[in-house]
C-alpha cells in the first residue's frame, strides 16, 4: 500500500469530494468515512457510485449526475 503524501490530519478543511468513478483507489470508503466524519463535504459522483457510498456511509452528502449533468453544490458552484 502507497503512503498518502500529505497525513490526513494535515489536510485543511474539505468542503466537497468528487469521486470520477468507483476504481478502489479513488473511492476508499474508510477515508470517505473519515472525512464525512470530520467535515461532513457534499460528495459528488456519478449515478451508480453512489449506491456503493450510500450503502458504506448511510448519512453521507451525495449528490449525483448522469453524463453531462451539472451538480449543484454549495455557493453556487456547479460540477459538469
Amino acid at each position: 500500500m502507497a503512503v498518502p503524501s500529505v497525513a490526513f490530519d494535515d489536510l485543511p478543511p474539505i468542503d466537497a469530494v468528487l469521486l470520477s468513478h468507483c476504481h478502489y483507489y479513488h473511492m476508499d470508503l474508510a477515508t470517505l468515512r473519515r472525512l464525512r466524519d470530520r467535515d461532513n463535504p457534499v460528495m459528488a459522483m456519478p449515478l451508480g457510485n453512489d449506491a456503493i457510498v450510500r450503502r458504506a456511509i448511510p448519512d453521507a452528502w451525495i449528490v449525483v449526475g448522469d453524463w453531462y449533468d451539472r451538480l449543484p453544490l454549495a455557493g453556487g458552484i456547479a460540477t459538469m
